[in-house]
């Protein structure tokens, strides 16, 4: 089974779209605040597409965790 890549359909870049879900996630940024980072480097982004960009993620990285660990319901420890 071929998994679907998560920036198919996308209109920015992988690694624009990755930088932006790394400062949401890692620096507990809001999607305002990611856009305002974004836009400080050229580009105009919405916050919601901020939004869009992380639940994609999120949904293909707890699937490919479940997946790969063997269970349909991943929860992580914490």
């Amino acid at each position: 089974m071929t998994s679907s890549s998560p920036f198919k359909w996308r209109h920015f870049q992988p690694e624009i779209i990755l930088c932006g879900v790394r400062w949401y996630l890692r620096y507990s940024l809001s999607y305002r605040d990611v856009e305002d980072l974004i836009l400080e480097r050229g580009l105009h982004v919405d916050h919601t597409t901020v939004f869009r960009w992380c639940s994609a993620m999120h949904r293909h990285w707890t699937s490919g965790v479940a997946a790969s660990t063997g269970n349909q319901r991943f929860v992580p420890r914490g």
